[in-house]
């Protein structure tokens, strides 16, 4: 994790070493530059909360310019400050407009349901279907049911 004086030159023109490489601005403590080997190029913020170690993705080089990101990384900063968790609060949001698309009748539960009653499940030696139906119905179903499919994260199913 080299440490650079990141400018809007520098911003554009730094190389990756390796998959990614996350450039740490000399200015303001805690907000890095990713740079991926397929050229992407992102803002981030590293901090910590209540001991933890956290990142916080801020924007995209070609949508935020750099001065921009300091901004937001300085009023992300203060926030800690002040005892409020930034990645904890955009978790609470995306949760918050989850439940609102969780309207949708196509749900993690009614997949699993139908996967378990398909001709295609039956054709499972017997003990194999009973096992996949016991994880489902007692781990799945309760931590992730009521989900729509395509708004899961890799998270949530690490948390189940």
């Amino acid at each position: 994790m080299p440490k650079q004086h990141l400018t809007d030159k520098s911003v554009a023109t730094l190389p990756v070493r390796g998959r990614q490489t996350e450039y740490h601005d000399t200015v303001l403590r805690g907000l890095l530059l990713r740079v991926t080997a397929a050229g992407a190029r992102s803002y981030g913020l590293r901090y910590r909360f209540a001991g933890q170690a956290r990142r916080l993705h801020i924007g995209d080089v070609g949508v935020l310019s750099l001065a921009d990101a300091r901004q937001q990384a300085r009023g992300l900063l203060a926030d800690v400050a002040k005892g409020t968790d930034p990645a904890a609060a955009r978790e609470a949001a995306r949760r918050a407009a989850e439940e609102d698309g969780r309207r949708s009748e196509r749900t993690i539960r009614t997949l699993a349901e139908m996967w378990l009653s398909s001709k295609e499940s039956k054709e499972w030696r017997p003990s194999t279907r009973q096992e996949f139906g016991r994880i489902t119905r007692r781990v799945i179903i309760p931590a992730l049911g009521n989900y729509d499919p395509n708004s899961v994260a890799r998270g949530e199913v690490r948390k189940c």
